[in-house]
């Protein structure tokens, strides 16, 4: 169930950044700013990715792929709070 998970909303987040760039070559003239959330966000994808290709082999089923599964939504927690309170100057939600 957490495989299956992580693959809806790999496609949700790849499609979401997509139409993100999209967008914001429509209102500034480019794909890529440089803004740390846009970075993280990327990685977080990177790493859900890789937890995908990591969990279909035999030695990281069970407990190993739970941890990184763990490991990969406390990334997402890092994201959501220090990055966008701290890092980001174009993401601001609060």
């Amino acid at each position: 169930m957490t495989r299956s998970s992580v693959l809806i909303g790999c496609g949700s987040l790849a499609a979401g950044m997509t139409a993100g760039f999209i967008w914001a070559h429509r209102l500034q003239g480019v794909y890529w700013d440089g803004d740390p959330k846009v970075i993280v966000t990327i990685l977080i994808l990177a790493a859900y990715i890789g937890y995908t290709f990591l969990a279909q082999t035999a030695a990281w089923r069970g407990a190993r792929a739970s941890v990184l599964c763990i490991l990969n939504f406390m990334f997402v927690i890092f994201s959501y709070s220090i990055v966008n309170r701290y890092l980001s100057h174009f993401h601001r939600y609060f």
